[in-house]
């Protein structure tokens, strides 16, 4: 749990008023105060506690045959530290006072993804060990974001969704959120979104919650200042709640195709959707980036309608024979490409990633503060090593293909024999070889997984499949 503020809580109780020469009400009032079951849990009265306890047993002990003069001092040391008492719920007075505001400099995020039913091995194995990772945390003074999760789920997909999250519906309110007082972590709320029947293309339902209930009563509330889109395919780093973001949103930076793709957006852009108007910035000033984005409120709605729209324009059109005839013939096409014949394709300009093209087209129309950003969609398709503090999601594109074809295959093994299997893996090279040999370094020593995002993802990795062939293990053996 990420405790973002604290509070020694002592209830309502309040300190009856007497007077110092009745001594006896003064006793009582003092053991009334230890007996209280909010002061008795405070750690911060530790010592006073014991101070009281001594003094009671005393009290007891002597009661009828104790002299004036040690009943005095006996006295006066109660008198004193049911004072101290009334000190400390002063304090606790000022510090309930001031929680209400403990939140003001906070950047309040929501990260927001879609979870479908062939995807459920992905949240288990990534989104939620490494959300589970960042509520352990001790924020410290590094803690600069409030960070929420909401999981719009296949009906089926639901079911596998942590107990710990709340399920919502369309009439969300303001009190969903007021929990947060009571234990001041992280909140995580998921709602059952059906996929739209006969959708074309297939990545879209990652995308058509966000115009959907209960999303959009979220948005209604103006909570949350940012809201990250991200995947089920990706792990959370600290830099989640270190680091701000800034302006009109951010974009995860990477690979999103040739040169010659960004000049087929803006082709294509202007040709099938007219409305849009001009960019807000020349095609070499915004850099290749990734589908993760990191939106401002004020221009979520905005940003998420023009991506939508022209993801399904750009698939539906923009690919039709006649313009991939068009495209070869192009100019620019062959001087950056001389002699190719067949571009609509990965990586020139395929069909396939349309809602990456969408991306790039709401961001060159809507933000016009933006940063692409290494923060998001590291390690897209390699074991890329950042500082975690600084890195807020990893979007393994590549990754998540060699966890499942690789180490999914004899999970026993890793269990009886972790390092023997780990070097084994190694041995068979291909993508996975680094990822086995950063296991096997924070295996064994555990302080290495928060060297870098390489090592990071390695533990959370190893962590999850390491407790899975164990309890696989354990399920064999009593059979």
């Amino acid at each position: 749990m990420v405790v973002i503020g604290f509070e020694y809580w002592f209830g309502t109780y309040q300190l009856p008023t007497f007077t110092r020469n009745n001594d006896a009400e003064r006793n009582d009032v003092t053991l009334e105060i230890l007996n209280h079951s909010s002061i008795q849990n405070d750690k911060r009265l530790g010592i006073l506690e014991k101070q009281v306890f001594n003094l009671r047993e005393t009290v007891q002990k002597t009661s009828e045959s104790i002299k004036t003069h040690e009943h005095t001092q006996l006295v006066d040391s109660l008198w004193n530290l049911s004072n101290k008492v009334t000190a400390l719920e002063k304090i606790q007075d000022t510090e309930r006072n001031s929680k209400k505001n403990w939140m003001n400099g906070l950047t309040k995020s929501l990260v927001v993804m879609q979870l479908a039913e062939s995807k459920i091995h992905h949240y288990k194995t990534f989104v939620k060990p490494s959300w589970d990772r960042l509520e352990r945390l001790d924020p410290e003074e590094t803690l600069h974001v409030l960070a929420d999760l909401f999981i719009a789920c296949h009906p089926n997909a639901c079911r596998n969704i942590d107990k710990k999250c709340r399920l919502i519906a369309s009439n969300v309110t303001i009190d969903v959120f007021e929990k947060r007082q009571e234990h001041h972590g992280m909140l995580c709320f998921y709602a059952p979104v059906p996929e739209k029947q006969d959708e074309p293309y297939v990545f879209a339902h990652s995308l058509n919650f966000l115009q959907m209930e209960p999303f959009n009563s979220i948005l209604n509330l103006n909570y949350y200042d940012y809201i990250l889109r991200s995947d089920a395919d990706a792990i959370f780093f600290p830099g989640l709640l270190a680091v701000r973001p800034t302006g009109d949103g951010w974009i995860g930076s990477g690979y999103s195709g040739t040169e010659l793709t960004p000049h087929l957006v803006r082709r294509y852009t202007k040709r099938f959707l007219p409305d849009l108007g001009p960019p807000l910035r020349p095609n070499e000033m915004t850099p290749s980036m990734q589908s993760t984005f990191y939106v401002h409120k004020s221009k979520f709605r905005q940003f998420t309608s023009v991506l939508l729209n022209a993801t399904n324009i750009l698939h539906e059109k923009a690919f039709a024979k006649d313009v991939c005839d068009e495209i070869t013939n192009l100019t620019i096409a062959q001087e950056l490409h001389p002699g190719e014949t067949n571009f609509c394709r990965w990586s020139f300009w395929h069909q396939g990633v349309s809602s990456l093209y969408g991306t790039r087209v709401a961001v060159d129309h809507v933000l016009e503060n933006v940063t692409v950003s290494k923060s998001l969609d590291a390690m897209v398709s390699a074991m890329d090593r950042q500082d975690i503090s600084t890195t807020i999601q990893a979007h393994l594109l590549e990754l998540k293909h060699v966890i499942k074809n690789t180490l999914e295959r004899n999970l026993t093994d890793l269990c009886s024999h972790p390092i023997e299997t780990m070097r084994k893996y190694e041995k068979e090279g291909g993508g996975g070889k680094k990822l086995f040999e950063y296991m096997e370094t924070v295996y064994k020593d555990h302080e290495m997984a928060d060297r870098d995002t390489a090592h990071y993802v390695a533990d959370v990795l190893f962590r999850r499949f390491h407790k899975i062939a164990c309890l696989e293990k354990e399920a064999a053996l009593s059979q």
